[in-house]
């Protein structure tokens, strides 16, 4: 799967809880990224994604999954920005990304992403 990188900031409206649940539906089968981090705790995790669904779950390294609303819009990406809760996450993404911007994220390595089909 070939990933646009890119760094655009985005408001865009919330989608109502019907449409959200039919999102969450949809997203049965999805794609997973993990991101090697040299980021310490409480540095901040920005990025901008677009995902297909327009649904994304983030693990910040500490367990707990995050759900988050993202356009599905790889030219109008949305902006995220949340705080790193332990030193050097695995920062994990499940959701079909189109496009992620991640420059902020201090990755330990050129190589410190892979993508990953979840079954």
């Amino acid at each position: 799967m070939a990933i646009a990188m890119f760094c655009i900031q985005s408001v865009h409206a919330q989608p109502d809880k019907t449409e959200l649940s039919s999102r969450r539906a949809e997203k049965n089968q999805q794609g997973m990224m993990l991101l090697n981090s040299k980021m310490q705790k409480g540095g901040a995790v920005k990025l901008s994604i677009a995902a297909e669904n327009g649904i994304v779950s983030i693990d910040l390294g500490d367990g707990n999954l995050l759900e988050k609303e993202v356009s599905a819009e790889v030219n109008n990406p949305t902006f995220l920005q949340l705080d790193a809760p332990v030193d050097n996450p695995t920062i994990t993404i499940k959701g079909n990304a189109l496009g992620i911007e991640c420059s902020s994220l201090q990755l330990s390595s050129p190589n410190a992403y892979r993508t990953v089909a979840e079954v």
